[in-house]
């Protein structure tokens, strides 16, 4: 059994704070990703179709506009949860997890500039004046171009989330107060974003839908993570201690 290697400076994150704002921070990531990505940003782009997708803007930019607003909060926690990530795993780990959370940064700056350019779909869609001077067909095919550049950027940001899971994985791995296992399942999710992403690149038929589910790998940290801290809050409650019909035993 690995014993944790712990430190008590006052400016210095515990283990179970970090660990629940981690926790915290990717459940909610996963909430507003999956609304926006499967839900919201559908209702306003059908793919390989400019006039539907022109047409789908102009009825459902809402949507698509408050799909884009959970994305931008998504990629604000991801900078929060590298954060509480690196306090977890310092100890022990210093120099790994440090890198770790400096990648994911790295991915964030390419995810933003992918909304960036989604973003402005919306403007394209909205703007009448632009309707009147392209006309109805080069508008269509400059909203297609913009979608392109949406999803290969967006591509480049999920390679960098791939590598950057690789890594954590293995400060996972490596770190004293956290099951190997844990870190194995990380590598994998890590190794599949980046097989299945590069493949967009160097083999765009390639089927690789089999890899999907070892790319939840986060998920799994996740529920980890907050059913740790979840335990180590019980067992420093009262209620976890002794009781007497003088009290708690301390």
């Amino acid at each position: 059994m690995r014993q944790p290697v712990l430190t008590n400076e006052r400016d210095e994150l515990s283990l179970e704070v970090s660990a629940w704002i981690a926790g915290l921070g990717l459940f909610t990531m996963t909430a507003l990703g999956t609304i926006a990505l499967f839900y919201l940003l559908p209702m306003g782009t059908i793919q390989g179709d400019g006039a539907a997708t022109l047409l789908a803007l102009q009825e459902n930019g809402t949507a698509f506009l408050l799909g884009g607003a959970f994305l931008f909060i998504v990629y604000v926690l991801d900078i929060v949860v590298a954060w509480a990530l690196y306090w977890f795993l310092r100890p022990g780990q210093p120099a790994l997890s440090q890198l770790a959370a400096w990648l994911r940064p790295l991915y964030v700056a390419f995810a933003f500039m992918g909304l960036m350019s989604a973003a402005q779909l919306y403007g394209l869609a909205h703007n009448p004046e632009l309707m009147e001077h392209l006309g109805a067909e080069a508008l269509e095919t400059q909203i297609l171009l913009n979608l392109a550049r949406a999803e290969t950027i967006s591509t480049m940001a999920f390679l960098f989330f791939g590598v950057h899971l690789i890594v954590l994985g293995i400060a996972i791995w490596h770190s004293p107060h956290v099951p190997i296992w844990l870190g194995v399942v990380v590598v994998l999710a890590g190794l599949s974003y980046v097989v299945i992403n590069a493949a967009s690149f160097v083999a765009p038929g390639a089927h690789l839908d089999w890899l999907i589910p070892f790319a939840m790998g986060e998920a799994v940290l996740m529920v980890w993570l907050l059913l740790k801290s979840a335990r180590q809050a019980f067992r420093s409650s009262p209620l976890s201690k002794p009781y007497s019909i003088y009290g708690y035993i301390s």
